[in-house]
């Protein structure tokens, strides 16, 4: 498969998670205007819980999926048999809620919260987390990136016109926002078994005991791996929401919605990049591998530093222009979580890279180092003054610090070692050169516009575009005297323009 393939795969799933990202986050926004801090921080709270309890119950086996699936073509046995497990877990805790558990174990999980919320949040969750998942990671096996994206991109946009009409009715509320989702993903899903059809491959029998073993060997230190990221997703949102409440734990979750936006590139390159890294390490083309990991890992972590170095120093007018007083209080959390998903963004390639090569083991050996230093630390920040072991109750902004540098800490972590195992040399500077000067330059770009007299007359989004130019042009001035951040020089920066002008005309 050409490198051109993957650019062009890439170019969709770009423009896709843009048009995507663009409705789910002005969905997003209307929710939380429209629920104020207090439901919205439940409503969050509830979602971010089931996320962890999704993957717990998951136990690596969907990353073992999307491995297999890429590495050559598998038929619709192998994909059904894989639907059945999903189907079990479903249903194994959709019992447990509704049937098995108590109200007074419900409330005292989740903190209060009714056994309806609690099971519409999950069921909503595992559709949206794990069953479409499934769906698109079919789709982009197949290298129908197209078509999962738009598939994607209509969902978004049905569900922004479906909140936008709840907003406009006043009847918005956590029970019909989980609705809404369970609406939404039900019907896509299955629309998508038309759109996307499984083949069933010529002489594919249902061989029980060697698909176990596949799935044992690739899952057994992910399983142990799912346990422990669930505690350590669970503990920090419970933890906040216990000692900080609702409040704080909006504050957190818009900072984490709003700064997706740095993330788009990511997301749009994630299941490419693993196909394709899955596919060269079968076919032992290290080669490749090497360009690609090193392309694609670079040019995010540019990407991630060109936006987040704008954003930060307009933190302040981001929350007040897109939710207004009520969240002013959340600025701060989130200038510190666009330096998060810069990070955020290193780390999940790594771990991509990681899951793409079958290294498994190592992935589980890093993790547990990072989780070791994420207990006493989320509880050290968030904890009060008074407690028991005494904190330094700093909420939010507590949590959304710790979380930059756990995210530091993993993501140079896992770097160094892939580094190492493949032989290759691990780079730093490059983090704290690129990242240091994007924020430099946009707090430069910040203060001459907002410190112009004729510019007060202007509307803010007005102010952010001619900071957003000003800003573009000396970003683009820093790289091309500093080409190496990008792991570049500048006859590549110059093919780079060449080739953007050409796609543009």
């Amino acid at each position: 498969m050409s490198i051109y393939s993957i650019r062009s795969r890439f170019t969709v799933s770009f423009y896709s998670n843009i048009l995507r990202g663009g409705f789910t986050f002005v969905a997003g926004v209307l929710i939380a205007r429209s629920l104020g801090p207090e439901d919205f921080g439940s409503y969050s709270f509830l979602l971010a819980t089931f996320l962890s309890l999704v993957q717990l119950l998951d136990m690596g086996t969907s990353s073992a999926f999307y491995t297999f699936l890429s590495q050559k073509p598998r038929g619709l046995v192998f994909v059904a048999s894989y639907v059945g497990w999903q189907a079990c877990q479903f249903i194994l805790v959709a019992v447990l809620i509704a049937l098995v558990f108590p109200d007074a174990w419900i409330a005292s999980i989740w903190l209060g919260h009714s056994k309806s919320w609690v099971l519409l949040a999950f069921i909503a969750t595992f559709l949206h987390q794990s069953a479409w998942q499934t769906v698109i990671q079919i789709g982009e096996s197949m290298r129908l990136t197209r078509k999962v994206q738009h598939m994607n991109i209509i969902i978004a946009a049905f569900h922004l016109l479906l909140v936008g009409l709840l907003w406009k009715t006043n009847v918005i509320s956590i029970e019909f926002i989980f609705g809404l989702v369970i609406f939404e993903y039900v019907f896509a899903i299955a629309i998508s078994c038309k759109i996307i059809p499984v083949p069933r491959l010529e002489g594919e029998v249902f061989a029980i005991k060697k698909l176990f073993n596949e799935y044992r060997q690739y899952c057994v230190p992910l399983a142990v791996l799912a346990g422990l990221s669930f505690v350590y997703n669970f503990y920090d949102r419970w933890l906040l929401q216990y000692f900080s409440g609702s409040k704080e734990q909006a504050f957190l979750s818009i900072g984490i919605q709003f700064s997706t936006v740095c993330m788009i590139a990511t997301v749009s390159v994630s299941r490419i990049f693993w196909k394709e890294i899955s596919e060269a390490m079968e076919n032992k083309d290290h080669e490749r591998v090497y360009y690609i990991y090193r392309t694609v890992s670079r040019l995010l972590f540019l990407f991630g530093i060109m936006l987040s170095g704008f954003l930060i120093p307009w933190s302040d007018e981001i929350v007040l222009f897109m939710l207004g007083a009520p969240y002013s209080q959340g600025s701060l959390i989130l200038a510190v979580i666009f330096f998060y998903a810069v990070y955020q963004s290193q780390g999940q390639i790594a771990g991509t890279m990681m899951l793409a090569t079958k290294k498994t083991r190592a992935q589980l050996m890093l993790r547990c180092v990072i989780m070791a230093v994420n207990f006493p630390a989320s509880y050290l920040v968030l904890a009060p003054h008074d407690g028991f072991i005494p904190g330094w109750d700093l909420g939010g902004l507590g949590i959304s610090i710790k979380m930059v540098l756990v995210a530091i800490l993993w993501s140079n972590i896992a770097i160094w070692w892939i580094s190492r195992e493949f032989n290759w040399g691990f780079e730093f500077a490059y983090q704290v050169v690129g990242l240091g000067g994007a924020v430099f330059l946009g707090w430069i770009a910040h203060e001459l516009v907002m410190g112009i007299e004729s510019l007060t007359l202007f509307g803010m989004l007005l102010k952010g575009g001619i900071s957003f130019v000003l800003y573009s042009f000396l970003f683009g001035v820093f790289i091309w005297y500093q080409p190496w951040i990008a792991g570049m020089n500048r006859e590549d920066i110059k093919r780079g323009i060449l080739n953007a002008r050409k796609f543009l005309l």
